[in-house]
């Protein structure tokens, strides 16, 4: 318990040292890449969207 507290701390210290500060890459599936993408496509996107939401409500 005491190690894995030890490397916590450390992990913590070298995130505080770092001058810059590196963001983890992130993933595909949820960057929003609305550059160049139809405005067909874009309502079909809201659209799918909005039909998640309900079916959360629902619940």
């Amino acid at each position: 318990m005491k190690e894995r507290r030890r490397k916590k701390r450390e992990r913590d210290d070298m995130i505080k040292n770092a001058s810059v500060i590196i963001s983890p890459p992130h993933s595909p599936r949820h960057s929003s890449n609305d550059e160049n993408i139809t405005p067909e496509a874009k309502r079909g996107r809201k659209n799918v969207k909005k039909e998640r939401a309900k079916s959360y409500r629902r619940i």
